[in-house]
């Protein structure tokens, strides 16, 4: 006989957790915040996933048949963000039918969620929702899209990049499996992501192979990433003291995830007074921009970060045309 949930608290995010079929489900957030889980618990409980077909299937039905079609189609973390997203709004609102679920039940659901400072956000959280219902349309599983009209916020692409003063205090002050984060980040153009999944099995001696990355699901091929002689080195210096496993680990001795890793960044920059932003996403900003600015064309650039064309480059690094420094060193060449 299985167990009943129950609710148990994760002190690393500081949330109630429940485990139903062996899968995760927020409840609420704060120690202090138990009664609130348990009554999110009871709600959860009392919706229940019906079989395929259902000719009014309930948005927690909906929801987890897409969550098991993406578990096996879509790249693990892509799956964790998009499992994130619709458990938090499965509480809310899996109980309705879809039929009556409006536009309205989204926008209110992200206006509970004051910590989502962020537009990007709200446009990703609304994305993945719709995401939902338009492929249970695709699938057959209901007839429309009831929320297809509702408007996604326009995204802000991050352009943030690292100066050399703010990346040398950041790294001067940083312990050492921070730095050396960094360090690959800045020399190899690579996604966080990339970094914080690698694996000893994907390191060869001037590159990286990774056979699952961002894009895989939809190139099918692998990603290469080239290593300067640089970070050849500090990699032949690591493996001479580990050679299975994940390559950068954090002080518990676990790889390194977006989340973790930032939270590192953010605790420097406060220590150290740091004004401007600093995202390890930034590295990759400053990767492209130091390629372009010192002359390599845009295919160039597209290889080395792993775009399939130049089409990314051009529109998300166009504003370097702008820059300020950028005219002024190009002002004196000319000069």
């Amino acid at each position: 006989m299985s167990r009943t949930p129950e609710p148990w608290y994760r002190k690393g995010t500081d949330a109630w957790m429940t485990t139903i079929d062996g899968r995760q489900h927020l409840l609420a957030k704060g120690k202090k915040n138990k009664r609130a889980a348990q009554l999110a618990l009871a709600d959860l409980l009392s919706v229940t996933v019906e079989k395929p077909g259902a000719a009014d299937p309930t948005v927690l039905t909906i929801c987890e048949q897409f969550l098991d079609w993406a578990e096996s189609h879509l790249s693990a973390r892509t799956y964790r963000d998009k499992h994130w997203f619709l458990e938090g709004f499965c509480c809310a609102y899996g109980r309705l039918r879809v039929s009556e679920l409006r536009p309205f039940h989204v926008d209110q659901w992200i206006s509970g969620k004051p910590s989502w400072r962020s537009f990007n956000t709200k446009a990703n959280a609304i994305r993945d929702v719709k995401r939902v219902f338009s492929w249970a349309v695709e699938k057959g599983l209901i007839g429309k899209n009831p929320i297809t009209s509702l408007k996604q916020p326009r995204r802000t692409p991050r352009r943030d990049l690292l100066s050399d003063t703010a990346y040398c205090r950041i790294r001067r002050a940083a312990p050492k499996r921070v730095k050396r984060v960094l360090f690959v980040l800045k020399y190899t153009g690579a996604r966080p992501s990339e970094i914080f999944g690698l694996r000893w099995s994907d390191v060869f001696d001037d590159h990286l192979i990774l056979h699952e990355h961002k894009t895989s699901h939809a190139t099918g091929t692998a990603r290469k990433i080239f290593l300067p002689r640089r970070v050849r080195q500090l990699m032949r210096a690591m493996r001479s003291r580990a050679t299975t496993g994940a390559v950068f680990l954090n002080s518990r001795s676990e790889p390194w995830n977006t989340n973790s890793f930032q939270l590192a960044l953010n605790r420097l920059r406060k220590k150290l007074g740091v004004k401007e932003p600093v995202y390890a996403y930034g590295l990759r900003h400053r990767f492209a921009h130091r390629g372009l600015t010192s002359g390599l064309n845009t295919a160039t650039v597209s290889a080395l970060m792993g775009h399939r064309d130049t089409t990314m480059v051009s529109r998300v690094y166009g504003h370097l045309n702008e820059n300020h420094e950028y005219l002024q060193d190009a002002l004196q060449q000319m000069s």
